[in-house]
């Protein structure tokens, strides 16, 4: 991914990143792997980067409400979340 240099090739492993499912049990590990890219900015192009950073954002935000889910049905106070 990090040699590509083709249009059509950095679109294919953009589409990869946006498109692949991820499921649950997957999800640290893909994270993982988003935050090595988005690490590394000047080793891959800013397609790559735009689709990684897209992707990264939505399993984040995965993740924060399935933790708001679980704080729900244990029946604890949802805290409203100051928006900065």
């Amino acid at each position: 991914m990090a040699n590509t240099q083709e249009t059509n090739e950095l679109e294919a492993w953009a589409q990869l990143l946006r498109q692949i499912p991820i499921s649950q049990t997957r999800q640290a590990v893909w994270q993982e792997v988003l935050e090595s890219l988005l690490a590394q900015p000047r080793k891959y192009s800013s397609i790559i980067l735009s689709a990684a950073l897209g992707r990264y954002a939505t399993l984040v935000r995965e993740e924060s409400s399935l933790i708001l889910e679980d704080e729900a049905a244990l029946g604890l106070p949802v805290v409203a979340r100051e928006r900065t």
